[in-house]
Order: structure tokens, then C-alpha cells, then sequence
């Protein structure tokens, strides 16, 4: 008995310091992009954007570019307002470290079938996305190659992985 709880304190002891590497990430390098809004690395100003992706309406730096790019029709109503299911806004650093704020959502009682990934660059004031509907794959605003990258990452990586 004694050998088994040796063995474990020396288990425990040699994963612990990676349990809190994992927790505090350099977030630098190109392997973690993908940024939680619960991070100690997000900037101060940056902070705002913490939110759910229905809130983003209330920033005019995002609603004004949002507007640009979204599709007409009361089949798309769920777009124009971001009336979605999604968790708190994700932030992607950029290899320069210029932080982009990654907006998630799925339509509401159609999320397996209709999706939306969002990026908003906070400097530009300019976005991006990317709808997912049945049998069909569209970018919105014309997005370059860079941020059509970041789009096509997996909506459950985004939300459940960072």
C-alpha cells in the first residue's frame, strides 16, 4: 500500500507542473491561437468583448461593419440580430499579437443545421464570417485567405477547446 501511494505522489508530482502550464499558456506561439475570454492575457481594452454574441450589437464599432455583411430576408432574421446559442466570445492572436475577437452561434432550435463564426477586427472595425446552412458553406465579406483560416476552424474548437 505504502509503494502505491508513493507512486501516485510521485505521479502527481511530476504532471502537476504541466497541469499548470496548461493553465497559463504562452499564448505567442503559433500552437495556441485561440484565446479564451477567462485568459489573463486578453488586454484591457479588449476586455469589453467578453460577452455573449447577441451583446456584440451594442459595440457601433461591430454593429456598423456587421451590418455590411449580413444577408437580407426574414429567413435570415436570426443573423441581422445574432439571436444565436453561443458561449462568450473567443479572442485569435495573430503572429503580429494583434488580437481578433472570434464570435460564435448557432441558429436556435436548428444548431445542427445552421451556424455562424464571426470574425471582428477591433483595430479595422472590419468583419468577417462564415454561414453554415444545410448542404452549403458561404463566406460573408469577402474575407481574406488569413481570416477565411480562422473561420474554418470548427465552431466546437472554439468554444469547447480554449
Amino acid at each position: 500500500m505504502l509503494q502505491y501511494l508513493h507512486f501516485k505522489a510521485l505521479v502527481f508530482l511530476l504532471l502537476f507542473p504541466v497541469a499548470l502550464n496548461a493553465a497559463d499558456k504562452d499564448y505567442s506561439s503559433n500552437q495556441n491561437k485561440v484565446i479564451s475570454c477567462r485568459s489573463s492575457h486578453i488586454p484591457v481594452q479588449y476586455k469589453k468583448y467578453c460577452v455573449l454574441p447577441w451583446e456584440m450589437q451594442h459595440f457601433p464599432e461591430f454593429a456598423n461593419g456587421y451590418k455590411k455583411i449580413t444577408l437580407p430576408g426574414k429567413d435570415y432574421r436570426w443573423l441581422q440580430t445574432l439571436n444565436v446559442v453561443g458561449d462568450t466570445n473567443s479572442f485569435y492572436l495573430t503572429k503580429d499579437n494583434h488580437y481578433l475577437i472570434i464570435i460564435s452561434g448557432c441558429k436556435i432550435r436548428a444548431c445542427d443545421e445552421n451556424a455562424i463564426r464571426l470574425v471582428f477586427d477591433p483595430r479595422s472595425h472590419e468583419v468577417f464570417g462564415l454561414l453554415e446552412e444545410p448542404k452549403q458553406k458561404q463566406f460573408l465579406g469577402n474575407p481574406p485567405p488569413a481570416i477565411q483560416s480562422i473561420l474554418v476552424i470548427p465552431i466546437y474548437n472554439l468554444i469547447h477547446n480554449h
